[in-house]
């Protein structure tokens, strides 16, 4: 997913050698829509990760993916470990400038949608514990996580990139605009932070494809590089959000089951650090996250640079963004017309669990 005419369908076999790694074979990964990654194996039938980090990551950001997976290990968590390259350094460089890394090979199953309430109730809880396991982290001094959930900052920043587009093809411009113009009419939604609802370290990008199940259960979450502080309604509505989801021509709402199931996980599982008032936001949470997502995808198809895009089904990551901004602006709109019936659930679920 997401590449660009000539681009190798394989990692640059000078990359490989740095890590000391001789493939026998490379299969590309397309549930990620930022980072290029692969599985390769190598002679001795072990399997690495290797992904080309997109250039938004500056430079550094693996001493915070370091520090992660350093935490988790030491507390019982599955977690990949970054190798060094033969240089003793995290990353190297192809003749383009652009960054490799390595990782160890988690083995299990993943899954771009969830099809089952079990599934959804088995991630809702295994995050939760994550959330709890990482809570003593420390980043002060090293390089910040990329800007996941921040709603607020992602409207500016569409505003911005509408502003500064001049290369927009017309027939995606005109439908964008007339996108961010009836998104920026549900504004409400991009409230300022609370100050009574802490910031806490969160995974920042729990979708579905980010964790890995054995034997039925979700066993461990991948892609740590948004590992930070953040707020937790938006981190449980992204997952949820993810969970739940139904895509039917181009069009996506939530499987009710599985979000029930979903809420029902997390809440049990963090009853014994949760606030009344962070679990009562969750359900603006999944409204708010199904804005900033359409947002994002909005900025890329004035600023074409950022997600990776379908090339067999779209003509341009343009093209693409838009549909996807499409489709999440039409989930925020079956959102707003049921948040009274997960506020319900999740009161039920608060005077249950806390």
């Amino acid at each position: 997913m997401g590449l660009r005419a000539g681009e190798s369908t394989d990692p640059p076999l000078s990359i490989l050698l740095s890590f000391g790694i001789e493939a026998t074979a490379s299969q590309r990964i397309a549930l990620g829509q930022v980072h290029a990654t692969w599985v390769v194996t190598d002679t001795k039938g072990v399997k690495h990760v290797v992904q080309r980090v997109h250039p938004s990551f500056p430079e550094g950001c693996e001493m915070r993916l370091e520090l992660v997976t350093a935490h988790l290990l030491a507390h019982g968590w599955p977690a990949p470990r970054l190798l060094r390259n033969k240089d003793g350094l995290i990353c190297s460089k192809d003749p383009l400038g652009h960054r490799w890394r390595v990782m160890s090979y988690l083995d299990g199953e993943s899954f771009a949608e969830f099809k089952t309430a079990h599934q959804a109730r088995s991630a809702a809880s295994l995050l939760a514990r994550f959330i709890e396991t990482i809570r003593t982290l420390n980043f002060e001094a090293l390089p910040p996580p990329p800007i996941v959930h921040n709603p607020t900052f992602h409207l500016q920043a569409l505003e911005e990139a509408i502003k500064g587009a001049t290369q927009v093809d017309e027939v995606f411009r005109e439908e964008a605009l007339r996108l961010a113009e009836s998104l920026i009419e549900l504004i409400p939604i991009f409230h300022p932070h609370n100050p009574s609802v802490p910031y806490r370290n969160l995974h920042g990008d729990p979708k579905a494809s980010n964790l890995i199940f054995r034997n039925g259960e979700a066993w461990a979450l991948v892609d740590l590089d948004a590992v930070g502080p953040g707020l937790l309604h938006l981190e449980v509505g992204d997952a949820l959000r993810s969970h739940a989801i139904v895509r039917d021509n181009n069009q996506a709402v939530l499987d009710e089951e599985r979000l029930r199931a979903g809420l029902w996980g997390f809440i049990e599982s963090a009853r014994e650090w949760l606030s009344v008032e962070e679990a009562r936001a969750i359900p603006l949470g999944i409204y708010a996250i199904a804005l900033e997502l359409s947002a994002r995808y909005l900025r890329d198809v004035f600023e074409d640079q950022h997600f990776g895009w379908d090339p067999k089904r779209f003509p341009s990551r343009r093209a693409h963004n838009l549909e996807r901004a499409r489709l999440y602006f039409g989930l925020a709109k079956w959102l707003k017309g049921r948040l009274a019936a997960i506020e319900k659930t999740t009161e039920a679920l608060i005077t249950r669990f806390l």
